[in-house]
Protein backbone atom coordinates (compact mmCIF):
# COMPACT_ATOMS: atom_id res chain seq x y z
CA UNK A 1 0.00 0.00 0.00
CA UNK A 2 1.26 3.45 -0.88
CA UNK A 3 1.43 6.23 1.68
CA UNK A 4 0.55 8.94 -0.85
CA UNK A 5 -2.75 10.72 -0.33
CA UNK A 6 -4.58 13.09 -2.62
CA UNK A 7 -7.49 15.47 -2.13
CA UNK A 8 -10.13 16.63 -4.61
CA UNK A 9 -8.67 19.50 -6.61
CA UNK A 10 -5.06 18.29 -6.37
CA UNK A 11 -3.05 18.48 -9.59
CA UNK A 12 -1.40 15.11 -10.25
CA UNK A 13 0.71 13.24 -12.77
CA UNK A 14 -0.93 9.98 -13.81
CA UNK A 15 0.63 6.92 -15.42
CA UNK A 16 -0.89 4.01 -17.36
CA UNK A 17 1.07 0.82 -17.96
CA UNK A 18 0.71 -2.26 -20.14
CA UNK A 19 0.35 -5.60 -18.33
CA UNK A 20 4.13 -6.12 -18.51
CA UNK A 21 4.79 -2.78 -16.73
CA UNK A 22 5.88 -0.84 -19.81
CA UNK A 23 4.66 2.76 -19.69
CA UNK A 24 1.72 3.19 -22.07
CA UNK A 25 0.68 6.79 -21.37
CA UNK A 26 1.26 9.60 -18.88
CA UNK A 27 -0.14 13.03 -18.32
CA UNK A 28 -1.48 15.63 -15.92
CA UNK A 29 -4.90 15.71 -14.34
CA UNK A 30 -7.04 16.88 -11.45
CA UNK A 31 -8.29 14.61 -8.69
CA UNK A 32 -12.09 14.67 -8.64
CA UNK A 33 -12.84 12.21 -5.84
CA UNK A 34 -11.76 9.20 -3.84
CA UNK A 35 -13.54 5.98 -4.79
CA UNK A 36 -14.44 4.57 -1.37
CA UNK A 37 -15.46 1.11 -2.64
CA UNK A 38 -11.81 0.07 -2.68
CA UNK A 39 -10.78 1.38 0.75
CA UNK A 40 -11.66 -1.90 2.48
CA UNK A 41 -8.83 -3.60 0.61
CA UNK A 42 -6.26 -0.95 1.52
CA UNK A 43 -6.11 0.49 -1.99
CA UNK A 44 -7.03 4.13 -2.46
CA UNK A 45 -8.54 4.68 -5.90
CA UNK A 46 -9.06 8.18 -7.27
CA UNK A 47 -11.16 9.56 -10.09
CA UNK A 48 -8.92 11.84 -12.15
CA UNK A 49 -9.93 14.27 -14.89
CA UNK A 50 -7.23 14.05 -17.56
CA UNK A 51 -6.24 17.49 -18.85
CA UNK A 52 -5.22 16.30 -22.29
CA UNK A 53 -8.43 14.45 -23.19
CA UNK A 54 -11.08 15.55 -20.70
CA UNK A 55 -11.73 11.90 -19.77
CA UNK A 56 -12.35 10.78 -16.21
CA UNK A 57 -10.35 7.66 -15.27
CA UNK A 58 -9.73 5.62 -12.12
CA UNK A 59 -6.19 5.38 -10.78
CA UNK A 60 -4.81 3.75 -7.65
CA UNK A 61 -2.44 5.90 -5.62
CA UNK A 62 0.40 3.74 -6.95
CA UNK A 63 -0.09 5.25 -10.44
CA UNK A 64 -0.30 8.89 -9.30
CA UNK A 65 2.27 11.46 -8.19
CA UNK A 66 1.82 14.97 -6.90
CA UNK A 67 2.43 17.50 -9.68
CA UNK A 68 4.89 20.18 -8.72
CA UNK A 69 7.17 22.69 -10.37
CA UNK A 70 10.91 22.17 -10.11
CA UNK A 71 12.13 25.40 -8.42
CA UNK A 72 15.71 25.02 -9.65
CA UNK A 73 15.06 24.36 -13.33
CA UNK A 74 11.79 26.28 -13.48
CA UNK A 75 10.22 23.32 -15.24
CA UNK A 76 7.42 20.99 -14.27
CA UNK A 77 8.34 17.58 -12.91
Amino acid sequence: MSNKTFNPGDLVRWYEYYADNILRAAGVGTVISLDTDFETYGIATYRVLKQETGEVSLFSDYYLDHYRENPILKTNI
